[in-house]
């Protein structure tokens, strides 16, 4: 999943105020077919692969995995 972590990383750049060039959240991506997303602890958010497949575009990502 590093491809997706990475294009889910990139993706949240443009929608995540970011002063210092690092991104305030690590987002992982995770080997699961259930559309979901959700915060842990430590400012690390999850998403499910089975969310991406059902995102059209960059904004639907931004809505449903944003802090």
């Amino acid at each position: 999943m590093p491809d997706l972590t990475t294009y889910v990383n990139e993706s949240a750049r443009s929608w995540l105020p970011c002063r210092t060039g690092k991104l305030p959240y690590e987002f992982v991506v995770l080997n699961n077919s259930v559309p979901n997303a959700w915060a842990l602890p430590g400012r690390q958010i999850a998403v499910n692969r089975g969310l991406l497949t059902e995102l059209k575009n960059e904004a639907e990502l931004a809505a449903r995995a944003r802090p």
